[in-house]
């Protein structure tokens, strides 16, 4: 149950599993999902991707440190609350901290939602990709008919 709970625009605390919208990727395109990590102190960050976003970055991540700045990108900065995890948060921060340097990313099942849950409670877990992956299959279906129909009129009018 405490899973769900959050704090908002709140200050975090050394070994707070903390995530922020992201509205567009770094290369500019549309985008609608959270970006998760664990904050470990001095306005830094471990996640995945030290600039995350782009889809190239999304699909190469890497552990390592951000800012916070770099982390929210102008977003709020949300808490995600792990009540009962068996960690303490300087524990939290060294699991977090134990895996800098991974390049070990899938989105299905080790994206930074799960690194950071891991870390937090030791649960890996993405609950957003319930909701994410019928937004993915609804875009695909979307560019796939408009694709089909820019490259059947470009045909026309290559014929006329």
């Amino acid at each position: 149950m405490g899973e769900r709970r959050e704090q908002v625009n709140s200050r975090p605390e050394k070994g707070d599993h903390v995530y922020a919208w992201r509205l567009k990727t770094s290369d500019g395109l549309p985008a609608l999902y959270q970006h998760h990590g664990i904050y470990v102190g001095d306005n830094r960050v471990v996640a995945y991707s030290a600039e995350p976003g782009s889809l190239a970055e999304i699909m190469e991540g890497e552990v390592g440190y951000v800012s916070l700045d770099d982390f929210t990108r102008g977003e709020s900065l949300r808490v995600k609350l792990h009540e009962g995890s068996p960690y303490s948060r300087e524990q939290v921060v060294e699991r977090a901290e134990a895996r800098l340097g991974e390049c070990e990313y899938s989105l299905f099942t080790n994206n930074c939602e799960h690194f950071a849950n891991e870390c937090a409670d030791g649960r890996a877990r993405s609950p957003q990709l319930k909701w994410m992956l019928p937004t993915l299959a609804a875009g695909v279906l979307v560019v796939a008919a408009t694709g089909n129909r820019v490259l059947r009129s470009g045909a026309a009018r290559g014929a006329a």
